[in-house]
């Protein structure tokens, strides 16, 4: 259940998955939310499957791995099953889906995620354990409903301000799709879309990354 603390409406914020929960917290309780900002929202899993795999595949062929060839022939077409979801990200990862960088790969982003957490007081390394363990959790149970998500027809109107985030080189939920579900939301009190040039699926991450290396 979502409470706005002292009776005052909050701002929620929501990035990849965490945007699903944003979104359909808002649209169920629009009296309690006063502003929704998502980064990279998933928008339709299966059709960004598609999308990513057609993607990937040219990706191969104009920079060819033979580690990204060998996960790319064990993971296969879309759809994916749950025990490919590890495989999935993986080459995602490596094609610039997560970074821009299409060599930093998932440990770039434990890292990453290590050192947010050792720079900002509001999480720890057991809040990464945690999420660890909830994603591991989201998998095993709830696979099948991730993957069937359509938030287009899930929310298609929302009565406060909404924000769109978008990385230009997202290559885990494809740009395209947020664009479209975007153009078509209802939202009478505004909306704005943004986006951030060099940035991928973790667009966030890599500005703030940017921001500390300056």
């Amino acid at each position: 259940m979502l409470v706005a603390r002292h009776d005052r409406p909050i701002h929620l914020i929501g990035h990849s998955l965490g945007s699903v929960v944003a979104l359909s917290a808002a649209a169920a309780r629009p009296q309690a939310v006063a502003s929704v900002t998502v980064l990279a929202p998933v928008i339709d899993n299966q059709a960004g499957d598609s999308i990513v795999w057609e993607r990937v595949q040219r990706g191969v062929a104009s920079a060819p791995g033979l580690l990204l060839r060998r996960q790319l022939k064990r993971l296969g077409p879309p759809p994916y099953p749950a025990r490919k979801a590890l495989l999935r990200l993986s080459v995602i990862s490596r094609t610039g889906g997560l970074y821009c960088d299409r060599y930093a790969g998932l440990g770039r982003l434990i890292l990453d995620s290590i050192f947010a957490s050792w720079r900002t007081p509001e999480y720890t390394l057991v809040d990464l354990v945690r999420a660890a363990a909830m994603i591991r959790f989201i998998v095993r149970s709830s696979w099948a409903d991730v993957m069937s998500l359509r938030m287009d027809e899930r929310v298609q109107s929302l009565p406060m301000p909404v924000l769109m985030v978008l990385g230009r080189s997202d290559n885990g939920t494809p740009p395209e799709l947020a664009v479209d579900y975007f153009e078509r939301l209802h939202a009478p009190a505004g909306k704005q879309l943004r986006w951030l040039e060099e940035s991928a699926h973790f667009c966030h991450v890599e500005q703030q990354i940017g921001r500390a290396h300056v």
